[in-house]
C-alpha cells in the first residue's frame, strides 16, 4: 500500500491548503482501514472455526434461533433479529449466515424495516411469526406479515382491538397450507369483533386439497381477554 503524499504547494488560500490536506488524510485513512480489514480477514481465516464445513457452521448458527414450541419472551422486543449479531463477527460468518435461509425465518416482533429484509433472506423457508405485542404489530403493519400466509407454519398474533376485523379479513383471503400452530389473543372488549368463521385461511390449511381442512394444524388458541 502506498500513501498519497502529493499536495499542491501553491494553493489559492490557506483554506484550500487545509482542505487539500484533509482530503489526502481521509484518503490515506480509508486505505489504512481497508488494509486492516484485509489483514483481519486473513487472520480469521486461520482460526479453526473458519475451517468448519459450511453446513456445520450453519447448524451452529441455528442454535441462536429459539424453538417455537418452547419459546417464551422475557424481555421487551427490540425490533431487530437476534441472528443479526452473527453477521457482525467477521466476513466469513456473514457470508455463511446470509446463505442460510432458515436462520432468517424466525420473525419475532421485527420492525417493518427488518421484516422486509428477513422475508428476502429467508427465501422460501417456512416462517415462524410471533407478534405478541399490539404495538409491534401496529408499527410493522399486519398486511405485510399476513401476505406471507402460504409460507407460515406457526403464527402468533396479539393485535389491538381496532385491527381485529381487518386481520380476520386478511386471514380469510389466503390459504395457509403449512400452518401448524395458530394463536390469536386480543386484549380488550370481546364484543367488538365478529366471530372467526370457517372461511379463515380460505377454509384450508392443508398441503393438498384432498385432506380435511386444517389437517396440518395441531394447535389452535383463540382468546379474547377483557382487561380488568
Amino acid at each position: 500500500m502506498t500513501l498519497s503524499t502529493s499536495v499542491d504547494i501553491i494553493p489559492r488560500s490557506k483554506t484550500t491548503l487545509v482542505e487539500q490536506c484533509g482530503a489526502h488524510t481521509n484518503k490515506d485513512t480509508a486505505a489504512l482501514s481497508e488494509s486492516v480489514r484485509t489483514l483481519r480477514f486473513r487472520r480469521n481465516a486461520l482460526a479453526c472455526v473458519s475451517r468448519l464445513p459450511f453446513e456445520i457452521l450453519a447448524n451452529i448458527f441455528m442454535c441462536i434461533v429459539p424453538k417455537e414450541e418452547c419459546y417464551m419472551r422475557t424481555t421487551k422486543p427490540s425490533g431487530v433479529p437476534a441472528c443479526l449479531a452473527i453477521t457482525h463477527v467477521c466476513r466469513h460468518w456473514r457470508q455463511v449466515a446470509l446463505q442460510c435461509p432458515t436462520l432468517w425465518a424466525f420473525i419475532d416482533c421485527i420492525s417493518s424495516q427488518w421484516l422486509a429484509i428477513m422475508l428476502e433472506r429467508s427465501k422460501k423457508s417456512a416462517l415462524v411469526v410471533i407478534y405478541s405485542y399490539p404495538d409491534s404489530l401496529q408499527k410493522c403493519g399486519y398486511e405485510q406479515i399476513l401476505s406471507q400466509l402460504p409460507r407460515i407454519k406457526s403464527l402468533q398474533l396479539c393485535p389491538s382491538p381496532s385491527d381485529v376485523n381487518g386481520i380476520l379479513d386478511y386471514l380469510s383471503s389466503l390459504p395457509a397450507p403449512l400452518l401448524q400452530t395458530f394463536e390469536f389473543v386480543v386484549m380488550g372488549d370481546p364484543t367488538f369483533a365478529r366471530p372467526i368463521s370457517d372461511t379463515i385461511f380460505q377454509g384450508q390449511s392443508t398441503q393438498t386439497s384432498e385432506r380435511p381442512a386444517f389437517a396440518m394444524l395441531f394447535q389452535l388458541d383463540i382468546m379474547y381477554l377483557q382487561r380488568a
